[in-house]
């Protein structure tokens, strides 16, 4: 594309001379194969078009030859002779058409130009063209033999000129657009095959092009614009016609000599006019240089490019004005007025702003942003940025200086003889400009303005102003701009750094000391001193850059009257300087009236300094400080010891005195990090409360470290590293530090918390356990901590005595304690200890709690412990010398055996105590060392005194019996020993060896009694001293029995037992001698053996009663002489016979006898019963009761059974009388005891609907099934009767009965019920009366074994019993520590027991199943109180009741409830149900070396497992925990929330890297926390957005618009204005609730309901619709009223009444300001408008008349503020304001009427698309497209319709298709008639 100028290229309008052709005919003649040529001449010569197979090209020459013509083969462009275009020669020309205005030409050498008389770029001739000789000024755009002329151009200082390429042979082929450049008119051309044309595209568009001035090409890209080749222009090309633009001001088009002229004879403008802007004119004609002076001239009407001017249009009023004419305004942008005469300016005062005003109307502002381009600003009435200029209401201008604020007021313009009026020119420095928010300022920075005007004159200037960049030969307090863009203030030659927005100092002679240095980017300070040298005085400032250290240096600051800045005249007298890192500054004050410096958000400074001099600095609560140098050592020196140092978080002062030969030469002071979370001692004296330094993760702050509630002493952990650890704080004494050793309670964080010292240096923190108590210190006078459930305290309130000393030493000695430090001994007492004196001097003794050499904890001692309380925790029992434990004594009559000792712990009087020595035996509770009593069992301990000495025995196994301290009998039964109550007992010996007999009488047993020397009838029963038993005399012999053969006797008794008299029967078994008072019945004694008849020898009948027996010596009669008995020996004949027999006869009647023999039951009899009877028969029961017949004989009976003859029932027997029972009276199947001695068993069974019964045969010890409720019981062949008590439990009996194994009885009365059962389940059965377990084991051949055994421990067993009885839900036994074991306490379902046969756990779900489980970890525990807690360690398990164990949180190792994988024991021991986020919970598990447990929310449910401790708080353990101190850590007892910023995927639940997790620490917890919506930390003041889904993460807001920003979790509405500007609203302000019922009112967010509600509109005066936010799913932008103008707004931002909110679900953020009708000022007669008066619109004319305001429909006023309906919605497209009339409540609550804006509409421009937005107040504001203008009719110009829209000049030619109809046709104000159209045939229809 190339440009041409426009008065050489060939548009203007070509005029060809044409001949009258004559018939000149050229054709082909093919006979000749010529072109022939007839009748042509001369004139002919040219071109012609010859149809030869197809058309050729041929020229006729008649000088050549006047015949023929020539063929022409060469392509290019011919003008015919006929005045047509053809193009290329040779087979294929073809016509041209539509050639546009350019050079062509053709190979045959013809160069053609074709112009145009129309304004198109389509030619409409063309004619053949010279070439020029060479390029010149006058050739532009013309062609020379080397190519297309272009323009003239400079590249650099040298003149060229610019030709396309010679004849265009070389580009005719390149497809390449260039301009070709003129002075005055452009054209845009393109290179095609033989032509250069014009190019009638469209370049520009909106953007900008340039050319390259080396070749004119097109330049399309914007780096290349300012290249050393470019032509420095810009251009817009349309349909081949350019417009220029310089770049430097390519907002104004270049005239390119196009004028503005005064025509005289039409006495108006013509031309290059523009019309309603500024033309300087002098007389009519425009003036062109700035030495003219002239008046300002408006063209304002225009017709047919003829400008016309009202005369009342010219001015020169005073003032700055924008020059419009566009040939000068480039060079002089201005036209300034003064004094009547008006130039063409320059910008001359410099970039900025030119101001016309008078205070009665708005000023114009002019923005001069080069010295070529000033513009007329719009207006701003608040102040957004810094550099704005703004008008207020009452027409004054300001200076905006900072980006809010009302800035500085450039003085009223005001007449010379106003008030107070003088000149202003000030200079006033604007920090931060953006770019284009001066005019002036390109790049962001610091810039200087200077304020200018001049009394009398309505114009000012506001101006950049170059500053100096250099202090060098400049005056003191210049002001200079460095290079770095920052501004300094010169002070001798130094340039001081301008602080605050341009603050300056200066430095007195009298105030030597320190200062801001703000010549060094304020990195360091001043310091001024005074020399004397040579007797004269020197005052010296050094800058001091080494004088500031990270830790905050402190200097007492010198400077006088430090000004905030040098728009702000607020003086900050600090009387300090803080020099931190980076920069030393004066301090603010806040409203507290402390310290704060701004730079580090405000941080409250505190009391104390130092800084690199090593002297205090301190400050006042009245903020006076002074300064003490390390050197003043006058009785205000300092005092020595630790300060929170006041500059600095986290930071301690240390100051120490240094001496030299104990003179005190200095005290320094030095500071240091504190470690977080740690205590120091202060400064301060005993006698202050604030004697103790505490820093946590942010802070250090004094505080009260005195014991209070009676406890005088506490003690920390001393954060100050040294030798002494312990800091110990006593009320009166103060705090020191001590040599550390042993415990101390962490009162840093209470509870069971306590500090144990390794060493003295090695110190950490641990965990008391309940119950345990520890040694604190280490010297003479230590203390003891106790610690119960919930925490740890020294020991002293309770009575006893806190320190041992030599004066209660032996009291002390007495005093025991367990040690709740595993490592050691177990027993804590007082002891002594041998020191050596400080001095050197000696020996002394100290007292103290602690271990004597020989450790007291031994196996089974036992000591009353002083940590009990009454029976509460009594005793402390060792089972060895690692496991001690205390007791509680269930009374306080139990007793206790120390068998270290031999003695006993009884309760005396008050309390419990320790016996003297004891001696004897005693069966205690191993477990417990509890002496028992009567029917208990435990193991055996003997007490004896040997020569004084006392010692003791626990015997594993021993004699059979012993006696015990109660006179009772101790039995050996299998080494488990019982004790058995003398009352209780068969009277009788007891038996171990010849020299180890016990009596025992029925009240008392005794060892050894006493023997006797004869075996005397008066001796029978008594032991000799042949060690025999004395049974009586045989004559003159003397009979004795062995101590050990097992017989039975009756004894005619001297003395046994305590029986003096009678006969009695005995037995010798087992190691006994003793009455036996259960058998009943008769037996057959020897006469003077005394002992049972066994064989055939006769004896005396005795009949025994419960031990007595009574001689049967009545003899029988002669119509009975033979009866039978039955023998209750059951190892002898069944029966006993007596007959009558004579033992002599005499003289007058013989003596009868009775003879008494044993009588062996024959074979063949049987038992038979008749008339109540018992007979035994044989040969049947015939006979009996036939008193003749001797088949049968009478018997005697015994209670109880006998098997009858016919074996259809049983014999029974009781009181003499006998029945025979059968099914028919109820006789049930089953066993029963027999009284046939040969047979003690007999079973029934049915058969054939009857009974049978039949003797057993096999007779194994154990139980037997007699009917249903009674049980037999058989061993050593006897067999007896045993009644089973009601139960409603089952309860086990070992089965006697062959292939059966146990016996299950279970019911009460007629339900009571047993059955047998042959294959038991393997395990443990409850045995009867709780007696002990029944074990059942699997042998190795696969059968079954039962067997009765005592419990191994005491605890748990699964009760293998319990699945028969249907709804027992008790199946586990629980077997004390006596061995009384019980199924009848309730088993918990679903729940864990420890198991007392190994320590196993069980489990028993809820299917009455329980079974033993591998066991490692924690269960929630079931207990004999159903509330414990069982710990497992490698399958070995504990139980613990809840108060034995720490409180807090423990792992859940239950697989059965990994839902819920955490414990907490409090009262209780409960499952977490719910972990609802993921977190940390501090382990309460004190042997589990990870203390953390961390829990991730799962999708099912939580996993939680244990963490190990960081070693550090260093970056990657971010988030992790450790023991103490570190960098920034969070303590587990303060509640609190917390923020992490992380990044590195520090936590494992969290899916992102980085990020902000929220966290709420509670008591022992860290768990996450999350928020829906906005958080605001008012500590950090800084916005969060959280999210509730996903990571659950927060990002800060860094941007933060004035607004609402809402939280759903936990509710709450925040209020921001700004970045650090937020608040959380009071629930009071926003609530409804009866006190607030319609806070609607005064608020645009509410809280209602528990929703958070948006107000919307008023419903009525009271009643406002609301909308509940949360159901907004997307941002929308509304419209909304400013309630009570609450609303949050910027500062600087000015009151709105109505606004644009962006709102979502989440915020209602300020967009902007919704404008409305202007506010009323003076009123104007001659105006239309309205305006609004006190929220009231009415009209501008009189301020007064409200016609059509105040109706009750819409209001519309339009963007002019005039009242007018909308017509069409073109009409909206600038804006519209629609109204309503509504009451509303005003402030003070009554009911007013007011204007109400109800719908506005907003035109908008945005990324150059312009739009307009409808919005309803209350609603979603809707965009809208800008409408077009509307049609107001048709015109009919011959024959074409041509519409007429609103606005524009002239009518347009209808380009769609014309759909038949009627058309109303536009007239002006007549529109009467219309146009038809029909088929396209158009007509005017009137």
């Amino acid at each position: 594309m190339v440009n041409l100028k426009f008065w050489s290229l060939p548009i203007l309008v070509g005029i060809l001379s044409k001949k009258a052709f004559a018939a000149c005919d050229i054709s082909w003649d093919a006979v000749s194969s010529q072109y022939k040529a007839v009748g042509c001449d001369n004139q002919d010569d040219g071109y012609y078009i010859v149809n030869n197979e197809g058309n050729k090209i041929v020229k006729y020459v008649n000088s050549e030859s006047n015949t023929t013509a020539k063929l022409i083969e060469k392509s290019g462009y011919y003008i015919l002779k006929d005045g047509t275009y053809s193009k290329d020669g040779g087979v294929t020309a073809a016509a041209v058409t539509g050639l546009k205005v350019g050079y062509y030409k053709n190979d045959n050498g013809d160069y053609y130009k074709c112009s145009t008389t129309a304004t198109g770029p389509t030619a409409t001739s063309c004619e053949t063209v010279t070439i020029e000789d060479s390029c010149s000024e006058e050739n532009v755009g013309l062609l020379t033999s080397k190519g297309l002329c272009l323009s003239y151009y400079k590249i650099g200082d040298n003149p060229s000129h610019h030709y396309l390429n010679l004849l265009l042979k070389q580009l005719l082929n390149k497809d390449t657009n260039y301009y070709v450049v003129s002075r005055n008119d452009y054209y845009s051309i393109t290179l095609n095959n033989g032509s250069i044309e014009i190019d009638s595209k469209t370049y520009g568009g909106e953007d900008l092009i340039c050319a390259d001035a080396s070749d004119g090409s097109l330049i399309d890209r914007k780096d290349d614009f300012c290249s050393s080749t470019g032509s420095g222009k810009y251009y817009k090309c349309l349909s081949g016609k350019c417009t220029s633009y310089q770049q430097s001001s390519y907002n104004d088009k270049e005239s390119n000599d196009e004028k503005c002229i005064y025509d005289e004879s039409k006495q108006k403008y013509t031309g290059s006019c523009v019309q309603d802007v500024n033309y300087l004119v002098s007389g009519n004609e425009i003036v062109e240089e700035n030495s003219t002076s002239g008046k300002i001239k408006v063209l304002d009407t225009i017709t047919e490019s003829i400008y016309y001017s009202s005369s009342e249009s010219d001015k020169n009023d005073e003032g700055y004005y924008i020059n419009g004419d566009p040939k000068t305004k480039v060079d002089y942008p201005l036209i300034i007025c003064e004094n009547q005469s008006c130039y063409l300016k320059k910008p001359e005062s410099g970039l900025g702003c030119y101001i016309t005003g008078d205070n009665d109307a708005d000023a114009t502002i002019i923005k001069c942003v080069d010295e070529n381009h000033c513009s007329v600003q719009s207006k701003v009435t608040t102040c957004s940025s810094t550099g704005d200029i703004r008008i207020d209401a009452a027409h004054k201008v300001y200076l905006c200086n900072r980006s809010s604020g009302n800035g500085v007021e450039l003085t009223y313009f005001a007449l010379e003889s106003s008030t107070g009026a003088k000149n202003m020119n000030e200079e006033k420095l604007l920090l931060d400009v953006s770019a284009g928010k001066f005019p002036g300022v390109t790049t962001v920075g610091n810039y200087a303005v200077q304020m200018v005007r001049k009394i009398g004159t309505k114009m000012g200037t506001i101006t950049l102003v170059e500053k100096k960049t250099s202090c060098k030969d400049v005056e003191d307090n210049e002001i200079i701009k460095a290079a770095n863009g920052k501004f300094y203030y010169c002070a001798g030659d130094i340039a001081v750094p301008m602080q605050k927005n341009g603050a300056k100092f200066a430095i007195q002679k009298n105030n030597l000391g320190y200062y801001v240095d703000r010549s060094k980017d304020a990195t360091g300070i001043v310091e001024c001193t005074k020399e004397t040298n040579d007797g004269t005085t020197v005052y010296k400032c050094k800058a001091k850059s080494d004088y500031y250290g990270d830790y905050n240096a402190v200097y007492k600051n010198s400077e006088y009257k430090f000004p905030t800045s040098a728009t702000d005249s607020t003086e900050l007298n600090a009387e300090i300087i803080v020099c931190s890192s980076n920069k030393c500054e004066v301090p603010s004050t806040n409203e507290g009236n402390k310290y704060i410096l701004l730079s580090n958000n405000e941080y409250v400074l505190g009391k104390y300094f130092t800084n690199v001099k090593e002297g205090l600095t301190t400050c006042d609560n009245d903020l006076n400080c002074e300064t003490v140098e390390k050197d003043d050592i006058s009785p205000s020196k300092i005092t020595e010891g630790i300060y929170i140092n006041g500059a600095k978080a986290l930071s301690l002062i240390r100051c120490t005195e240094n001496k030299e030969e104990e003179v005190l030469k200095s005290v320094t002071c030095k500071t240091f990090d504190a470690s977080t979370y740690s205590y120091y001692i202060n400064h301060k004296d005993i006698n202050s409360k604030s004697n103790l330094i505490y820093c946590n993760n942010e802070k250090c702050e004094e505080q009260d470290g005195y014991g209070v509630s009676g406890i005088t002493i506490k003690t920390y952990l001393n954060g100050d590293d040294k030798e002494k650890r312990i800091i110990e704080c006593e009320s009166g004494i103060g705090c020191k530090e001590v040599n550390a050793s042993g415990y101390y309670i962490d009162n840093s964080i209470g509870g069971m918390g306590l500090l144990y010292c390794i060493s003295k240096r090695n110190c950490i923190k641990t965990d008391g356990i309940n119950r345990g108590v520890y040694i604190s210190g280490d010297d003479d006078g230590n203390r003891l901590i106790r610690c119960n459930i919930n925490d740890c305290e020294i020991t002293g309130e309770l009575g006893e005595v806190l320190s041992v000393t030599s004066v209660n030493f032996a009291e002390m000695k007495k005093k025991f304690y367990l040690n709740g430090n595993n490592d050691g001994d177990h027993i804590i007492t007082a002891v002594s200890e041998d020191v050596e004196n400080e001095d050197g001097t000696g020996i002394r003794k100290i007292y103290k709690w602690g271990f004597p050499e020989e450790k007291l904890a031994k196996n089974y001692a036992i000591f009353v412990n002083s940590n009990g309380n009454g029976n509460e925790n009594a005793i402390i029992h060792c089972a060895s010398e690692t496991i001690c434990t205390e007791i509680t004594p269930e009374s306080n009559t139990k007793r206790y055996l120390d068998v270290t000792d031999s003695k006993e712990i009884i309760y005396d009087v008050d309390a419990w105590s320790k016996s003297d020595n004891i001696v004897g035996n005693y069966v205690i509770d191993k477990s417990t060392s509890e002496i028992l009593t009567a029917n208990n069992s435990g193991s055996l301990v003997i007490c004896t005194n040997d020569s004084s000495k006392y010692s003791f025995e626990i015997k594993s196994d021993g004699n059979h019996f012993y006696v015990d301290s109660n006179n009772n009998l101790i039995v050996n039964n299998n080494n488990i020993f019982s004790i058995i109550e003398s009352s209780s007992l068969a009277k009788g010996y007891y038996y171990n060896s010849d020299d180890d007999i016990i009596l025992c009488n029925g009240v008392t047993c005794t060892t050894f009694p006493t023997r006797v020397a004869e075996c005397t009838n008066t001796n029978v029963g008594k032991i000799t001293e042949s060690k025999e038993l004395c049974i009586g005399k045989d004559g003159d012999n003397e009979v004795s029995k062995s101590l050990t053969e097992s017989k039975t006797y009756i004894l005619k008794l001297g003395s046994f037992a305590g029986i003096s008299s009678g006969n009695i029967l005995i037995k010798v078994s087992n190691n006994k001698i003793v009455q036996e008072i259960n058998e009943n019945g008769y037996y057959l004694v020897k006469k003077y053996e005394r002992s049972l008849v066994t064989g055939s020898e006769e004896g005396e009948l005795y009949l025994c009663t419960s031990g007595l027996c009574t001689l049967q010596s009545t003899v029988l009669q002669a119509n009975e002489p033979k009866k039978y008995y039955p023998n209750s020996d059951k190892i002898a004949a069944d029966t006993i016979i007596c007959e009558r027999t004579i033992e002599y006869e005499t003289a007058t009647t013989p003596k009868y006898i009775n003879k008494c023999t044993l009588n062996n039951k024959k074979p063949t009899e049987s038992y038979c019963t008749k008339s109540n009877k018992l007979y035994s028969c044989i040969n049947g029961c015939v006979n009996a009761g036939n008193s003749t017949s001797t088949d049968c004989y009478t018997l005697t009976p015994k209670d109880g059974y006998y098997l009858p003859y016919e074996l259809n029932g049983l014999i029974n027997c009781r009181s003499g009388t006998c029945n025979l029972l059968t099914k028919k009276n109820n006789l049930k199947s089953g066993y029963y005891p027999s009284q046939d001695n040969s047979n003690p068993l007999v079973v029934c069974n049915y058969s054939n609907d009857e009974i049978r019964c039949e003797y057993e045969n096999s007779i194994e010890e154990g139980y037997y099934i007699q009917g249903d409720s009674t049980l037999v019981y058989c061993k050593n062949k006897t067999c007896k009767e045993e009644n089973v008590e009601n139960t409603s439990t089952p309860v086990f009996y070992i089965n006697g009965e062959k292939d059966q194994a146990i016996i299950q009885c279970i019911g009460s009365g007629v339900n009571l019920k047993c059955t047998s059962i042959s294959k038991p389940l393997e395990g443990w059965y409850n045995k009867k009366n709780n007696e002990g377990l029944i074990k059942c084991e699997t042998s190795s051949n696969g059968s079954i074994n039962c067997k009765e055994t005592l419990a191994p421990n005491a605890g748990f067993f699964i009760n293998r019993g319990y699945s028969e009885y249907y709804n027992s839900w008790d199946y586990l036994i629980y077997c004390k520590s006596n061995n009384v074991c019980d199924n009848t306490i309730a088993t918990t379902r679903k729940s864990y027991y420890v198991n007392g046969e190994n320590n196993k756990l069980i489990y028993c779900n809820d299917n009455k199943k329980c079974v033993f489980e591998n066991g490692n970890g924690w269960y929630k525990g079931s207990g004999e109180t159903f509330n414990s807690i069982i710990h497992c360690i490698n399958n070995k398990c504990t139980s613990y009741e809840i108060d034995k164990v720490k409180k807090g949180y423990y792992l859940n190792s239950d697989i059965r409830t990994m839902n819920k994988p955490l414990m907490e024991v409090s009262g209780t021991v409960s499952l977490v149900n719910t972990i609802a986020e993921s977190g940390w919970y501090l382990n309460a598990d004190i042997s589990d070396s990870k203390k953390i447990i961390e829990c991730v929310k799962g999708q099912t449910a939580p996993i939680c497992e244990g963490k190990a401790l960081a070693n550090s708080c260093g970056g990657s353990n971010n988030g992790k925990f450790i023991d103490d101190n570190g960098d920034k850590k969070i303590k587990l007892t303060e509640t609190q929330i917390i923020l992490n910023t992380f990044n590195g995927g520090t936590f494992s639940w969290i899916t992102k890297k980085s990020g902000v997790a929220v966290f709420e620490v509670e008591d022992n917890t860290v768990k996450q926390k999350f928020y829906d919506g906005y958080h605001y930390d008012s500590d950090s003041k800084k916005l969060y957005f959280c999210s509730s889904k996903g990571s659950k993460l927060c990002e800060e807001e860094t941007k933060i618009t004035p607004g609402y920003y809402i939280n759903y979790t936990p509710k709450k509405i925040i209020k921001c204005t700004g970045i650090g500007k937020c608040r959380i609203l009071d629930e009071r302000e926003v609530k409804y609730d009866l006190s607030n019922p319609n806070p609607c009112i005064k608020n645009n967010v509410i809280e209602k309901s528990s929703n958070i509600k948006m107000c919307l509109y008023n419903k009525s005066s009271t009643e406002i619709e609301e909308k509940d936010m949360s159901s907004i799913s997307n941002e929308y932008i509304y419209a909304l009223e400013n309630r009570n103008y609450n609303f949050p707004r910027a500062e600087g931002v000015a009151q709105f009444r109505y606004f644009l909110a962006d709102v979502s679900k989440y915020f209602i953020k300020y967009r902007s300001t919704i404008n409305e009708v202007s506010a009323c000022g003076e009123a104007d007669k001659e105006s239309s408008k309205v305006c609004l008066k006190d929220n009231k619109l009415v009209y501008v004319k009189d301020l007064i008349t409200t016609t059509n305001l105040n109706g009750s429909g819409d209001i519309a006023i339009n963007s002019s503020e005039i009242y007018k309906p909308i017509e069409y919605d073109a009409d909206t497209n600038n804006g519209y304001y629609i109204y309503k009339y509504e009451k509303r409540i005003s402030t003070t609550g009554s009911e007013v009427d007011n204007n109400v804006l109800n719908t506005v509409i907003i035109p908008m421009n945005e990324n150059r698309r312009s739009y307009k937005l409808e919005c309803k107040i209350g609603g979603i504001c809707i965009e809208r497209e800008i409408a077009k203008e509307p049609v107001l009719g048709y015109e009919l110009e011959n024959g074409i319709l041509k519409s007429k829209t609103r606005n524009e000049d002239k009518s347009t030619e209808v380009s769609t298709k014309i759909m038949p109809g009627t058309y109303m046709i536009y007239n002006g104000n007549d529109n009467s008639y219309g146009i038809t159209s029909t088929n396209f045939d158009i007509s005017r229809e009137n």
